[in-house]
């Protein structure tokens, strides 16, 4: 009896998944094709801002009295046209930030220089900053947290 609940079951499910598959017109695995070309494109042609992997800066635990420290979010131009970082925001007045004013050229790197002060800030922290470019993205959020100890 089991064995023909699993034959009944596995032909249940082979009719499903071909019958899902024949479903797709040709027309939509196209459409499907041309997007991720487009994407794809679209990423090639015109700056790109790349942060990689890596989108947050861990400052770890500081001390509040130990004063200001710094670290950086690097990223690349993996456009084929120079990168103009426009503007950095973030919401906290305990952060500054530093960034090149110069256009970064297709291929090379670049820095955001984070610098955190930690008086009068004790506890855990994670703020979000915002990076305006000439990217067809136009916008793009890095992230820094650590906690601030006595």
């Amino acid at each position: 009896m089991k064995n023909i609940f699993c034959t009944v079951f596995l032909i249940a499910c082979a009719l499903t998944f071909h019958v899902a598959g024949a479903a797709i017109p040709e027309s939509q695995n196209d459409t499907t094709l041309v997007v991720q070309d487009t994407v794809a494109n679209k990423v090639i042609d015109g700056a790109c801002i790349d942060f990689g992997k890596v989108t947050e800066y861990d400052f770890g635990q500081i001390k509040e009295d130990g004063g200001k420290q710094s670290g950086s979010i690097e990223f690349k131009n993996s456009g084929n046209k120079p990168l103009v970082i426009t503007k950095v925001m973030v919401s906290c007045r305990c952060i500054s930030l530093d960034y090149p004013k110069k256009p970064v050229m297709p291929g090379a790197g670049g820095k955001i220089t984070v610098t955190y002060d930690p008086k009068k800030q004790k506890g855990v922290f994670h703020k979000a900053i915002q990076v305006y470019s000439n990217d067809s993205m136009a916008r793009h959020i890095v992230f820094v947290k650590g906690e601030v100890v006595e």
